[in-house]
């Protein structure tokens, strides 16, 4: 079992099923529409166990934070981290679009073609409008608001509804819970999140 684990994480293995795949849809379009259904399947099983993963990974790794210690000068160094990267991105992503300046080099007739689209028949839009009365206007997302949709109220519901970020922060506040309770009280709890961990 331990060969197959490792052939099917092989680099090498993964870049042929790449180069494979690109080739069948290529040549034989109609026999890879036939096929079509074990990627399908291949990525229902990766959906499959982002969650369960994600949540031993999450809970399991806090837990260990809290009862080691020192879970506040790792807090702060990953918060600098993603500080800096973000800032970084910022950085690539402003420098990207001033040297490369996307539409730029856009023929005459196209940029007529967009002013034609967007500023055409105004008055049936108008019309429309007057219709359907105003546009609601989106609720602007205050503070309240967003650590309100950060919390699930039901952990279930939020767990089949895919709602990522609000398990996220249901693992962490778990992990931090468990970490507070005795070691000897835990270990059950810590050996099946590790047993959950380890099967995924």
């Amino acid at each position: 079992m331990t060969w197959l684990k490792n052939l099917a994480l092989n680099p090498w293995i993964i870049l042929l099923s790449l180069a494979g795949g690109l080739a069948l849809g290529a040549y034989l379009p109609e026999l890879s529409l036939q096929l079509a259904f074990v990627g399908h399947l291949y990525l229902d099983l990766m959906k499959m166990i982002v969650l369960p993963f994600m949540l031993s990974a999450v809970i399991l790794s806090t837990q260990r934070l809290i009862q080691e210690g020192g879970g506040g000068r790792l807090f702060g160094r990953v918060l600098l981290v993603f500080a800096v990267f973000a800032l970084i991105a910022a950085v690539i992503g402003a420098g990207t679009m001033l040297a490369l300046q996307p539409g730029v080099d856009l023929p005459r007739e196209t940029l007529d073609t967009f002013g034609a689209i967007v500023g055409g028949d105004l008055d049936s839009n108008n019309l429309a409008m007057e219709l359907n009365g105003p546009d609601p206007q989106p609720p602007t997302l205050g503070l309240e608001a967003l650590l309100l949709s950060l919390v699930p109220s039901n952990i279930f519901a939020a767990l089949a509804k895919d709602e990522t970020l609000k398990i996220l922060v249901f693992s962490i506040l778990l992990g931090v819970a468990v970490g507070r309770v005795p070691k000897d009280v835990s270990d059950g709890f810590s050996k099946t999140l590790e047993t959950l961990y380890q099967g995924f």
